[in-house]
């Protein structure tokens, strides 16, 4: 299991550079329900997945969470009011110089979308990252 206090520091650090680029364009927020997200859209909310460690040395384990922003839009044309949130957070956490320290890699993954059937001017975009660092090896 991974370090829970470095997780904290990415996550809370993932808070600032987000809501700091998104500021005016969507709200952001971390394990909300679908409902609300979609009430309140342009919405960004943050899930984490943990994945288990491995071991990269004898002291030294290499953790990994994917980060989930999934972005709630209402608009006329959903999809490029998604796209245009999405390029901006992500460009905002590329560029952010100031990860935590054990961050070793942060790559995206993958990307969805979820068209809202009641409402085609609703859309769901799950872009899912995969942040690694390093953490002390536990020996558990």
């Amino acid at each position: 299991m991974s370090d829970p206090t470095v997780l904290a520091q990415i996550l809370a650090r993932w808070d600032q550079v987000l809501k700091a680029a998104l500021a005016g364009s969507a709200t952001v927020d971390r394990d909300r329900a679908d409902a609300v997200c979609l009430e309140e859209a342009p919405f960004v909310n943050v899930l984490v997945q943990e994945v288990p460690s491995t071991r990269f040395s004898d002291t030294t384990d290499r953790d990994e969470a994917h980060i989930d922003l999934r972005i709630y839009v209402r608009d006329d044309d959903p999809t490029m009011a998604a796209e245009a949130i999405h390029q901006i957070a992500h460009k905002a956490l590329m560029a952010d110089v100031q990860q935590p320290q054990p961050v070793a890699a942060l790559r995206r993954i993958s990307a969805s979308f979820e068209l809202q059937a009641a409402d085609t001017t609703s859309l769901i975009k799950t872009v899912r990252y995969r942040a690694q660092y390093l953490t002390p090896a536990t020996t558990l």
